[in-house]
Formats: C-alpha cells, structure tokens, sequence
C-alpha cells in the first residue's frame, strides 16, 4: 500500500512576544545603627588554601584595627558604602511576610542597581563583643566590626510591572527593614541592628 504524502504544509504561526515593561523607583532608606562584617581576603585565601590542599598559613598576631578597617565597604571612589545585593536580599527574604508576594517573583521581578552603595552617617565608631568560634571548643574571642549610626542609603530599583508593583516594592523594603534588616546581628541573625525605614520614594 502505498503511503499519502501530504501536500498541504502546516501554517507557520507567528510567535509574539510582549516585551516586559520595566520601570523605576528610587527609595531613601534610614536606620538607627549598622555593623558592617565584609569577609577578609586573608580569611578567604585561607579556605581557598585549605579546599586545595595547600598548607595554610600559621596564624599571626591579630591587628584588631586592620580587622576593623578590612570589615569595611567602600565605593568605587573609595566612600563608605554597602552592597546593594544586600538590599535585594533582604527583600526576597522579607517576601514571606505579604500574601500576594513570594520569594521567588521578588528575587526574579526586582534588581536594586549597582554595585557598592554610598553609605550616609552621622557618627562611625567600633563595636566591641565577645564572639564565640564555630566547632566543638567554642573559643571565645573578641571582635571588633565598624558600626554607622543614623545612615540612609538611597537605593534605584528597577522592577517588572507585570510582576509587581511600586507601592508594593515600598511595602516589601518596610518589611524586609524591620524583620531582616541588613548587616551583623540583624533580626534575620538573633540582633537588631542593620534595621532600616523607608524615608522617601519617588517614581
């Protein structure tokens, strides 16, 4: 039996794609007090070492200043500063906390822009406590973290409209400052510091 071909060829349909409608916001964000913890490169050479197999170095006297001055952030012009991703993940975090968001639409649906944010304060000084190391001694030390009192940051997100809204992008940034917070010892970490407000937005 021989087989039909078929003469008709299938309509090609036309694939339309709606482009994302993108817009911005710019919020000024305060808190009372923030503790800054940026990892050390040493620290961060040290576990490179130790996944390899190098041999680490053995340790040195500790400098508690410089320890102080490498916790710091700092723009690219070399001002005081904090990460912007540290925002964005505060807000993902804080998604939890409103029924018509989630984590996963925040973390896809808005991006606060740049890369180290200019930090503003009134007074910076060091915070002194007594930490505890991880393992099963649970030595403990003292730490020394630069902390900021009274700073804002004015923070650009851009966000899909489809996805969210400004007013709810305001409504996520209040939450996500008072239950997560940003920093050392924020309430997401057991403290409240890094805990922040929103002063301002403008569309």
């Amino acid at each position: 039996m021989s087989k039909t071909k078929k003469t008709n060829k299938e309509e090609t349909k036309e694939i339309k794609l709606s482009p994302i409608e993108l817009s911005t916001i710019k919020v000024i964000v305060k808190g009372k007090s923030l503790l800054m913890n940026r990892m050390n490169p040493e620290t961060m050479e040290d576990m490179t070492r130790k996944q390899t197999g190098q041999t680490v170095e053995k340790k040195k006297i500790r400098d508690l200043y410089k320890e102080v001055e490498m916790k710091k952030h700092f723009t690219s012009n070399g001002k005081i500063g904090f990460p912007a991703c540290a925002f964005k993940s505060a807000m993902v975090e804080g998604a939890v906390y409103i029924d018509s968001l989630d984590k996963k639409r925040v973390k896809g649906s808005v991006q606060v822009l740049g890369d180290i944010l200019p930090l503003k304060y009134k007074t910076e000084k060091i915070n002194k406590a007594t930490t505890y190391d991880s393992g099963i001694n649970r030595s403990p030390r003292e730490t020394w973290r630069p902390q900021y009192d009274d700073w804002s940051c004015e923070l650009t997100i851009q966000f899909n409209k489809s996805q969210i809204s400004a007013s709810q992008i305001v409504e996520l940034l209040k939450i996500a400052g008072f239950h997560i917070g940003i920093g050392s010892w924020s309430p997401q970490h057991s403290g409240n510091f890094g805990m922040f407000q929103v002063a301002s937005s403008e569309q």
